[in-house]
């Protein structure tokens, strides 16, 4: 696993430039016990990589098995404690002749049953399937016969299993948010005792009771005709917290979106008339907003500080990252473009790709300064063009905040709107 460490200090760079603020709400993990993850999957590898960068513990992963066919990429996911586990149709059609899935997965089992005894933590996605929306699909049974597995293999009683919800504001664009909601640690000793007497109510009843406590992290939009009104709410009631500090266990937005999605929910499953009207007034001012130049969320910022106003004393030092950065961005997203055809892989292979890009990127700029000048320079180069990086991408914040309050003040529409924003506010007041 040499990789590992190296890997994980490169990607946790790479994610502060992705993510705008990651928030980490209750993550504290208990001690001296075998642990579960349980974790909603919508984002393929950018799901099981945001966790492992962000704990200190060493992950062990399951992996969709296809991936682990061609020795170069079983090598490198090898190298990120990723084990392969098979579904049946990951399996070829001379593997089924020989054995079923269940023998297939039988080494990964085992690895994972020996994990849970020397109390590391694993993580697991029970959904199965990674589909990119706000909703927990029923969970598979797989994760409470694999902590099953490890009491009958090993004897182990003293294990857990703790929730996480994954929470993108849009996992697919730049500069957005992330709330990772860890739940409450829940012993699996009572459902053991229930094992004892009755092994398929005691699966049963352990996969339900993962459904439920997982989704009590996650933000849900049940409805898939409601999305796109849900996530104009969200944007309009989100606080609009300062960039930094990049980390944060804030759990207000996490709340205020879960409440909205709920109230929404409602709405639509039992008060149509109010749903089609707050359906109305936004789409109606995400409209008028479009055609004033602006987006519905910026009516939300403060007004313009004296921070702000000093961070426009940076714009050089902004637009000389920008022409640095931007064309390497622009090629590093064409390449996404053509590898990727499902939504749910994009980030996962663009955060990818800017890991081992820009810093190849960056060696090319500093051997051709260092080319010029001397050698040192252009190893200070090579150090501070990730700095530049990254200020360049967190100053927008405040460079976007300014914008906003300038297209609105010199707007002459600006009350009508506001107007038509507090009105939908109200509908939300209680939150």
């Amino acid at each position: 696993m040499v990789l590992y460490h190296p890997l994980k200090f490169i990607l946790q760079f790479t994610f502060r430039f992705w993510f705008r603020k990651r928030y980490a709400i209750n993550n504290n993990l208990p001690k001296d016990t075998g642990i579960m993850l349980i974790a909603n999957h919508g984002s393929a590898f950018l799901d099981p990589v945001l966790l492992a960068t962000f704990r200190p513990e060493k992950f062990y992963f399951l992996a969709r098995g296809d991936v682990f066919r061609k020795q170069p990429q079983r090598w490198m996911f090898e190298q990120m404690n990723q084990t392969p586990i098979y579904r049946p149709r990951d399996m070829t059609a001379e593997e089924r002749k020989q054995m079923t899935v269940e023998e297939m997965n039988q080494p990964t089992f085992d690895k994972m049953y020996d994990c849970l005894s020397n109390k590391e933590l694993i993580l697991i996605f029970p959904e199965g399937d990674c589909i990119q929306e706000k909703r927990l699909r029923r969970l598979k049974k797989g994760a409470a016969r694999m902590i099953f597995g490890a009491y009958q293999k090993h004897q182990v009683k003293n294990m857990c299993f703790v929730p996480v919800g994954l929470n993108y504001t849009n996992p697919l664009q730049l500069r957005k948010d992330v709330y990772m909601k860890f739940g409450e640690p829940v012993s699996v000793e009572p459902y053991i005792e229930l094992f004892k007497k009755d092994a398929v109510g005691a699966i049963l009843k352990l996969t339900k009771d993962m459904q439920q406590a997982l989704e009590d992290c996650l933000v849900i939009i049940k409805h898939k005709e409601t999305e796109d009104v849900c996530e104009l709410a969200f944007d309009l009631m989100r606080k609009k917290e300062n960039v930094w500090p990049w980390y944060s266990e804030k759990d207000t937005n996490f709340k205020i979106e879960k409440q909205v999605a709920a109230r929404i929910n409602d709405w639509y499953e039992n008060d149509s008339d109010k749903y089609n009207e707050f359906r109305h007034k936004i789409l109606m001012a995400n409209r008028i907003a479009k055609k004033m130049k602006l987006k519905l969320s910026w009516l939300s910022y403060d007004r313009i500080n004296l921070l702000d106003l000093f961070s426009l004393l940076f714009l050089p030092l902004f637009f000389l990252g920008a022409i640095i950065i931007y064309p390497i961005w622009q090629v590093i997203k064409m390449l996404t473009n053509k590898i990727v055809r499902e939504k749910e892989f994009y980030p996962s292979i663009l955060i990818g790709l800017c890991s081992v890009v820009f810093p190849i990127y960056s060696a090319i700029i500093a051997l051709f300064i260092g080319g010029i000048f001397e050698w040192k320079a252009g190893l200070i180069t090579f150090f501070a063009l990730p700095l530049l990086g990254y200020f360049t991408v967190a100053i927008l914040e405040p460079y976007k905040k300014v914008l906003a309050n300038f297209l609105i003040w010199s707007n002459t529409r600006r009350n009508y709107l506001r107007k038509k924003v507090g009105e939908i506010k109200d509908d939300l007041i209680n939150i």
